[in-house]
């Protein structure tokens, strides 16, 4: 029996701390859940780095790149946000942080494409309403250095 995941991209979460001159964000817009709740940490490197995509024009970009890839027109492609490193091939998609959150993450074409294209739509919703979409099971494996 495979486990049932749902995509989640909601409004951040932002605490201010004045006295510490803080203003800072506790959580991603976007993570992979399981049916009870929790965080599927599998895929946590691929939301930080798509989360770290903060256009929806650049994300649309990455869609028309990963199309390259799954039509064969190029082997892979390397993409990049302020903060993270990623490469699409067509059996996979790895990413790296820049500064320390990990590398590996690897995920499916299928997966990524679902993930990047449905924070793309939450990005160009201007009431930024959650979405909640059904995530395919895979080989979602990660490791962190």
């Amino acid at each position: 029996m495979s486990k049932q995941y749902s995509l989640v991209c909601r409004p951040k979460k932002w605490i201010s701390e004045p006295d510490l001159k803080k203003h800072y964000s506790n959580d991603l817009d976007l993570h992979v859940y399981e049916n009870d709740g929790q965080v599927v940490s599998n895929f946590e490197l691929m939301c930080g780095a798509i989360d770290d995509a903060i256009h929806a024009r650049y994300l649309e970009s990455v869609l028309d790149d990963a199309g390259e890839v799954e039509a064969g027109r190029v082997e892979w492609v390397e993409e990049e946000t302020e903060g993270w490193l990623f490469w699409i091939r067509s059996n996979e998609v790895t990413f790296e942080g820049k500064f320390d959150q990990g590398s590996g993450g690897k995920v499916s074409l299928e997966q990524f494409k679902l993930a990047v294209s449905t924070f793309r739509d939450f990005l160009n919703d201007p009431k930024r309403d959650p979405i909640e979409v059904p995530f395919p099971d895979g080989d979602g494996r990660q490791q962190v250095n």
